[in-house]
């Protein structure tokens, strides 16, 4: 079996033990139509003890990886039920990567899972990120006690009394996404076929669900789509319509997915905080920033020359 081969079993084997956006069929369709691969680490008895999935891109012959578009991180994954060192599992991965020759090497580290001195070990350069989590959404009313009283908790209650929750398909969203960008005079980045192939595969699988909000002439307001496994939640996209504007709808829709997801998943990642305004946006509803770390490698003063004239 291929490294590939051995992968697919095993998520199908570990299920959520492997983080959402590690799984197979998330790599299938975040690839874009690219090849994906992944090294792997395995023990003396030949049980896999690590993992490091990627994307792999070729440009003027040379191959390189850059961390895949919707998807927060990418590995590097330890099995939970590892018998032995962390750092002997970190070390061949990194070593298997570092075989394959690529040019320039970018993704995103598991938020937590990596030490200063683990990242050291790997011989990557490494930039700190930030995102914010409700660490248990097991009792929303609890989680709700936390909120802003003034900046979130008001704003629900008033947009609460003016619309509802209804139903959005794929393309609806697509639709809405692609209006919203406009009306702001820039191009949506996030390509159409991607989010749509994301949304549905995510509610066919039954780790996704589109939420949208109404107002009282049925006017679709705002609407977010959120994915989760058994351990996490992540709010991945959102929009709204600006012709039919209700104060507060992005936080009533964080409240309402949150009320739902409670009995589905542990914890609630609001996905990327990076912007001092959108940074704020999430601390207001009590979470705690969570670090993680963009990894990089480079390998090519050619490919690196060709990263800064397209930037």
């Amino acid at each position: 079996m291929t490294n590939k081969e051995k992968y697919i079993e095993l998520c199908k084997t570990e299920g959520s033990r492997i983080p959402l956006f590690l799984q197979y069929w998330w790599l299938d369709i975040v690839s874009e139509g690219r090849p994906w691969n992944v090294v792997l680490a395995e023990d003396l008895k030949g049980r896999i003890a690590g993992a490091w999935p990627y994307v792999e891109s070729r440009r003027l012959g040379m191959k390189y990886v850059l961390q895949s578009r919707l998807t927060q991180y990418t590995g590097p994954w330890i099995s939970p039920r590892i018998v032995g060192s962390r750092s002997e599992v970190l070390s061949e991965l990194a070593s298997q990567l570092r075989k394959e020759g690529f040019a320039y090497f970018q993704q995103c580290a598991i938020p937590e899972s990596l030490s200063e001195e683990a990242i050291l070990e790997l011989g990557m350069a490494a930039t700190q990120r930030v995102t914010y989590r409700l660490d248990d959404i097991s009792d929303p009313e609890a989680v709700f006690a936390n909120f802003d009283p003034k900046g979130r908790k008001a704003k629900i209650r008033r947009c609460t009394k003016a619309t509802h929750l209804v139903e959005m398909t794929p393309d609806a969203f697509a639709d809405m996404h692609e209006r919203y960008w406009k009306y702001k005079g820039q191009k949506d980045i996030t390509p159409r076929l991607l989010m749509i192939r994301l949304m549905q595969e995510s509610i066919d699988r039954g780790c996704g669900r589109i939420m949208a909000l109404a107002n009282e002439q049925g006017q679709i307001v705002g609407a977010h789509f959120v994915v989760y496994d058994s351990e996490l939640a992540y709010f991945l996209l959102s929009t709204h319509n600006y012709y039919a504007e209700v104060k507060g709808s992005m936080e009533t829709l964080v409240w309402e997915s949150i009320k739902w997801l409670s009995d589905k998943t542990r914890a609630y990642d609001f996905e990327g905080s990076m912007e001092p305004g959108q940074a704020y946006f999430n601390r207001s509803f009590g979470s705690r920033r969570v670090t993680y770390y963009m990894l990089e490698q480079h390998n090519s003063r050619l490919f690196d020359l060709l990263l800064k004239l397209k930037r």
